[in-house]
């Protein structure tokens, strides 16, 4: 005896199946994802900032641009250094959303990680992503594009480096 399925019945387990599929993050671009959310949750407390560090070795390095008290990269060496870094920003800055810059082509959208295998045993993980955030001092909200590059050891980042564009920062007028 044969069996013979609709198409229709076909086409949507076919479909279905396509869009049913979730990409689930391997471990590196979890930490990614993770530090996006953490870095967001900054709000000067402790407990926030040592969420942060915590996604970093301890012997990890992060970089970042110059600033307006310095000039040429800074380099913040160690957890020690980082935990600065982030509770400096924290003090300074309100209100963070720093996001993934969502990438769309043929009507599908994605955040886009690039993931590539490291020397250093590991995975490399490079993200655009858009910056938006409130300097305390002048209470001036400000967005900023940027691209961050995570090199990840054993489930934590080992290294990263945060590029802004100096003269891409533009302030959100109301």
């Amino acid at each position: 005896m044969k069996i013979a399925f609709p198409l229709s019945v076909i086409l949507l387990a076919t479909f279905g199946l396509m869009f049913a599929q979730e990409t689930v993050p391997n471990e590196a671009e979890q930490v990614v994802l993770d530090w996006f959310e953490r870095w967001n949750a900054l709000d000067g407390s402790d407990e926030a900032n040592e969420q942060v560090v915590a996604l970093y070795r301890p012997d990890a390095m992060h970089q970042v641009g110059p600033n307006p008290r310095q000039i040429g990269p800074v380099v913040f060496d160690g957890a020690a250094a980082i935990r600065k870094m982030t509770a400096d920003f924290a003090r300074d800055h309100t209100d963070l959303t720093y996001r993934i810059q969502t990438v769309t082509a043929n009507e599908q959208s994605t955040d886009l990680l690039h993931v590539a295998e490291g020397p250093w045993s590991g995975l490399g993980v490079a993200v655009e992503f858009v910056a938006v955030y409130t300097e305390k001092a002048s209470g001036t909200r400000f967005m900023h594009p940027g691209a961050m590059f995570f090199q990840i050891q054993d489930g934590k980042i080992r290294r990263a480096r945060t590029y802004l564009g100096h003269r891409e920062l533009t302030p959100i007028v109301p």
